[in-house]
């Protein structure tokens, strides 16, 4: 999973799923207030 850090952004909306990825060192993408998409 490592290998694809760079190249792959993992949606969720799972708050502590997006911590443990974000430690991870992965870049996520969630929904806030129904319709904005926000990428971090």
């Amino acid at each position: 999973m490592e290998e694809l850090a760079g190249e792959y952004i993992i949606a969720t909306n799972d708050k502590e799923l997006r911590m443990k990825i974000k430690k991870k060192g992965f870049k996520t993408a969630f929904i806030r207030q129904k319709k904005l998409i926000v990428v971090e």
